[in-house]
């Protein structure tokens, strides 16, 4: 394509333009035309592509940050619990007789989502709802969301890890209790993360695609596809590489070669929890109104370069044929066949005009050299009837000369009779 337009001012210099054939140059009036409706369809298929493609990525984007935030508002609906907890225990200000009744942990047996409510004090004191009071065999100040909680002196949540007293796997949060503004112990509640696999059930791209969950180590807490639970996402492939990168962008997408050919990987992060919530849709799915776009695209330029190579074949056709046989009757009227029937006008354009005017100037041209003709036949008859007239004076005038010349002789001949009989006389005398 380049070669070819930089080419195209070689071949359409002037001296080149005035030496090709009517014809030629609406074979390349025809070209250029398809070259550029073909130029025009290719820059606004990539730009309609483009918006397109970016308006399918952006709807993918925003189907997994939805749930990415249903689960975020999930999660935080399930911390306020903790919280609520923590805030209970911390309105008993240090008397840790109330906080030590189980009855303070009731609300695991009201929501299915909660399997236990630990509570843990920095006297060693543990307990929990269904497990009881294990104080002494386990230490809540070396469990992680104990330590977290004191630390971050808020709502936290853990990693996913299997659960001491239910061995399912869940996420704890934990918040903080205090007395007299002092942290001396901390809530937990367990979270069940068959809720996250539902939450994993429920993305999908238009039905369609596999979706996973995991956390910021790469550990998969919930997928749709054939990974097990637990296992590391990095050992994924195509995936597994790009795992720094999710971390570090927060959300986005990235395409990727997988199993069944080019899928679009997109992801969103879970604030509260650090989670990355990911969906892999196939691109043929994820594109495929781009895809048609391209047909459409296709179809129509094809269409429009089919219309313009008729329109303008016709066109030229319409133009070349009348003057094509225009320049045969000028050639037979240069040969001085005058005999040529009128040319048809088949059209009310500048073309018609011309054959039209031709037709006019040939009966023109017929008319005035049959005039000459006439004329000078008429010329032709008076130069003979002048020729025989002239012919006839001149034997007139011969004759006249022959008798004048005989009319000569006999008065030469008398003057030699007078002469003589003057001679005769003289010698008489």
């Amino acid at each position: 394509m380049k070669k070819l337009l930089l080419s195209l001012p070689k071949y359409m210099s002037s001296r080149n333009i005035m030496n090709m054939t009517l014809k030629q140059k609406f074979v390349i009036l025809t070209g250029l035309m398809g070259l550029l409706l073909a130029i025009v369809s290719i820059v606004g298929y990539i730009n309609a592509y483009n918006n397109l493609a970016t308006s399918v990525e952006g709807e993918l984007v925003a189907a997994v940050e939805s749930q990415g935030n249903n689960l975020n508002g999930w999660l935080k609906e399930k911390g306020s619990s903790a919280e609520h907890e923590a805030n209970l225990m911390t309105a008993f200000n240090g008397d840790f007789a109330r906080m030590k009744q189980r009855d303070n942990l009731a609300i695991a047996k009201t929501d299915k989502d909660i399997l236990e409510i630990t509570v843990g004090l920095e006297d060693g004191y543990f307990a929990g709802y269904n497990a009881g009071d294990v104080t002494g065999t386990r230490d809540p100040r070396q469990r992680p969301w104990y330590q977290a909680a004191k630390a971050a002196d808020g709502l936290i949540f853990t990693e996913a890890y299997i659960d001491t007293f239910t061995k399912k796997l869940v996420v704890s949060a934990g918040a903080p209790i205090k007395a007299n503004g002092q942290f001396v112990g901390a809530i937990c509640n367990d979270i069940a993360l068959s809720v996250v696999e539902d939450r994993a059930r429920e993305l999908t791209y238009h039905g369609e695609g596999t979706s996973f969950i995991f956390d910021k180590n790469g550990i998969l807490l919930a997928t749709t596809g054939e990974s097990a639970v637990q296992s590391n996402v990095k050992d994924l492939p195509g995936i597994g590489n790009h795992l720094s990168e999710m971390i570090s962008n927060g959300k986005g997408f990235f395409e990727l070669e997988g199993k069944y050919g080019d899928e679009v990987f997109a992801y969103v992060t879970v604030p509260s929890t650090g989670w990355i919530v990911a969906l892999d849709v196939p691109s043929d799915i994820v594109f495929a109104p781009a895809y048609k776009l391209r047909w459409i695209f296709g179809g129509l330029t094809l269409f429009g370069l089919i219309l313009a190579f008729v329109v303008c074949g016709r066109t030229a056709t319409s133009i070349i044929s009348p003057l094509s046989a225009l320049e045969g009757h000028a050639k037979e009227l240069a040969k001085g066949n005058l005999r040529l029937e009128p040319l048809a006008v088949m059209s009310a354009d500048e073309v018609g005009s011309l054959i039209s005017a031709f037709n006019d100037m040939s009966k023109s041209l017929r008319n005035l050299i049959t005039k000459m003709a006439t004329t000078a036949e008429q010329v032709a008859a008076a130069s003979e009837e002048l020729t025989a007239s002239a012919h006839q004076s001149a034997d007139a005038a011969v004759h006249v000369a022959e008798t004048v010349a005989e009319v000569g002789n006999d008065i030469n001949q008398q003057m030699q009779d007078i002469e003589g009989a003057k001679n005769s006389i003289g010698v008489v005398l």
